[in-house]
């Protein structure tokens, strides 16, 4: 009921691709909305780093949900990383730069 309430409430937020898993894993990309529009790994949650904290517990308030986290060049990732650490988060991963996810998760979308 819980994820049910999140994902209605990232729906009406406008982060309805913040229930899409990416193998298993909420994939979050910590750069500003515009660099997330200029091109993002699909399926990636668009969430600057500023805002990650509010913006991941309003769609895994589970401590427990497997995140993966990237940006430009692995800075900003492991700023947000820290930060969803204090609120309790500990299944993170700082995957790195945008080169990294593409690695991972092929080529990006727009």
């Amino acid at each position: 009921m819980k994820r049910m309430l999140a994902l209605l409430f990232a729906c009406a937020m406008g982060l309805a691709q913040a229930a899409e898993l990416v193998d298993g894993r909420l994939v979050v990309d910590v750069r500003t909305h515009e660099e997330y529009a200029s091109g993002h790994v699909k399926g990636a949650l668009s969430a600057p780093v500023d805002k990650v904290g509010d913006i991941v517990e309003q769609v895994a308030p589970d401590r427990g949900t497997p995140i993966t986290l990237y940006c430009r060049s692995g800075r900003r990732s492991e700023q947000a990383l820290q930060a969803l650490q204090s609120r309790g988060y500990h299944k993170l991963e700082n995957l790195g730069g945008l080169e990294d996810a593409v690695k991972r998760y092929g080529p990006l979308v727009r």
